[in-house]
Formats: C-alpha cells, structure tokens, sequence
C-alpha cells in the first residue's frame, strides 16, 4: 500500500489537533486493538527527531488524533521538515498510512508579549 499525502501546517505556540477517519470498502476501519505513532523528522531518512505526536486512537469510528501542546510547538524550528503515521495492526504488522511534509510558521500574536499601543 502506498501512503496517502498529507501535508501538515504547524504554528509555533499553537496547539496543534488533527483528527483522520480511516475507511475500508466505504465504511470506517475498526480500529479495535490497533496502536499508532507519529513522528516528525529533518528529512525522511534522517536520525534526527524532531518530535512525536501524541496519538489517540478511536477503535469503532476508525478515527486517529494526532497532536501536539503549544510547548512542543514552541520548540519547533520555521522550517520544512517530514512526517508520517504509522499504525500497527493486532497481528503486530505495521503499515504507514499518511506521510507528507510540516511546515512550521512562526505566529504574529503571542500571549502576554509585545509592546501596547496609547
């Protein structure tokens, strides 16, 4: 199977939530038993890690969360990096189902930051 593409946008000191229904034949992926993990890397090949998404898994409606708290997004460089999620079956087999590439945005309005006008 090939990995759908999926491009994700990350705003530093954001939380950060997306959620993904996996379907089979038009229907949701009973996803009962099924672990997930998400990673974010420099390149695809790289060593390096950046970060990993908390994962939440809803077995019954096929849905994946991926997320990230602000802290960890504080952290994040402005830059382009890759990521994938990989979901690991009841039989142990893992399979990647999303990969693409993050770009990490800087934000303009900050909390308790910045100069008051008047």
């Amino acid at each position: 199977m090939v990995p759908a593409q999926h491009d994700l946008t990350i705003y530093r000191d954001r939380d950060f939530s997306q959620v993904f229904t996996f379907k089979s034949h038009g229907a949701a992926m009973v996803l009962t038993g099924y672990s997930a993990k998400a990673q974010i890397r420099p390149t695809p090949d790289s060593d390096t890690l950046i970060v990993d998404f908390t994962t939440a898994i809803s077995g019954v409606t096929g849905t994946v969360t991926i997320s990230l708290t602000a802290a960890q997004a504080l952290a994040l460089v402005d830059d382009l990096a890759f990521w994938d999620l990989v979901l690991t079956d009841t039989l142990a087999l893992r399979q990647t189902y999303l990969e693409g590439q993050v770009q990490v945005k800087g934000t303009v309005t900050r909390v308790g930051g910045g100069v008051g006008v008047g």
